[in-house]
């Protein structure tokens, strides 16, 4: 018997419908896909048309990627049935801070261990983030700190989560993670983007309340990018922030060591995880969502054995 034969056997024993269940998935991997393209080629597009390498000029034009992007997937991920699994709960101040801290503390974690893997890998590399360090910081502030998480959140944990709790909270978790990363298209934020990006899903499934997740998002772009702006090149201050992330970042890990050992996810669906992520892996529309997501992120980092490809 096949991989597959054993799936599909698996699916008569569940709650899931192999067949249309993979065709959902694809069609959640699709609506992404084409968000992808939406986000990548209005910029792109634009740039063009007003022969401009201004940042704050590419800020403005990613700005209406997103306008576009969240009218185009709200339309189309209507179509698939939202889930009702998802309870409501508040946080007190003590939970939202932990989950702030070890999520940013991840997040510090994740760039910590890509900068270094960059020095030996990526000598060439060109990193997108420095063209929001660079930009006035005002539309940095409103690109990158109020309006990107608002769209983002809703990209990733509304619009995605409402429709993927069905198969498992641990399979939601992982899912919004991992497309949040690719969404980004860019390798050297790919495992920053992916834990932080697992605490903000955890915290939306436990709560159903998308304001905890865009208030974490918010501020911890906010630490990250407008923050080392105002600082400048004061030694002080900088050793001083320093510190400060390197605290969080060692505080984040005892957090999720302590959060995996006690964490609980529900999965009613009859199927092991293995098999849900193999129904997600192996369907066009996600397939589609990775390989652009990847060829852009390569692209962005620049190097001579990429373009040399181009040529």
């Amino acid at each position: 018997m096949t991989e597959n034969e054993v799936l599909e056997n698996s699916v008569k024993n569940s709650v899931i419908n192999y067949k249309s269940d993979k065709t959902t998935l694809s069609k959640i991997g699709m609506s992404y896909f084409f968000l992808l393209l939406i986000m990548f080629i209005i910029p792109t597009v634009l740039i063009g048309i007003f022969h401009t390498n201004d940042n704050n000029f590419a800020l403005l034009f990613n700005f209406i990627g997103f306008v576009v992007g969240f009218i185009f997937l709200r339309y189309y991920i209507k179509k698939i049935p939202k889930s009702d699994n998802i309870e409501n709960n508040s946080l007190s101040i003590y939970k939202y801070v932990y989950y702030l801290i070890m999520g940013y503390g991840l997040m510090i974690f994740g760039y910590f261990i890509s900068n270094i893997l960059k020095g030996f890998f990526v000598p060439t590399g060109v990193d997108p983030l420095q063209t929001l360090q660079s930009s006035n910081i005002i539309g940095t502030f409103f690109y990158a700190v109020i309006f990107g998480p608002i769209f983002e959140e809703y990209f990733f944990r509304k619009f995605l989560i409402d429709r993927t709790i069905r198969y498992g909270e641990l399979f939601a978790v992982l899912t919004s993670a991992f497309m949040f990363m690719i969404y980004h298209m860019n390798i050297y934020q790919f495992l920053g983007v992916f834990l932080f990006g697992i605490i903000l899903a955890h915290v939306y499934i436990k709560t159903n309340n998308i304001l905890y997740t865009i208030t974490m998002h918010q501020i911890g772009n906010f630490l990250g990018l407008i923050v080392p702006t105002v600082i400048g090149s004061s030694k002080v201050l900088i050793d001083g922030y320093n510190i400060f992330e390197f605290v969080l970042m060692c505080l984040s890990i005892g957090f999720f060591i302590y959060y995996l050992y006690y964490v609980k996810f529900k999965n009613n669906t009859g199927l092991s995880n293995r098999e849900l992520f193999k129904m997600f892996f192996t369907n066009t529309g996600t397939i589609l969502f990775i390989l652009f997501g990847l060829v852009i992120a390569l692209l962005n980092l620049n190097m001579p054995w990429i373009v040399s490809l181009l040529h």
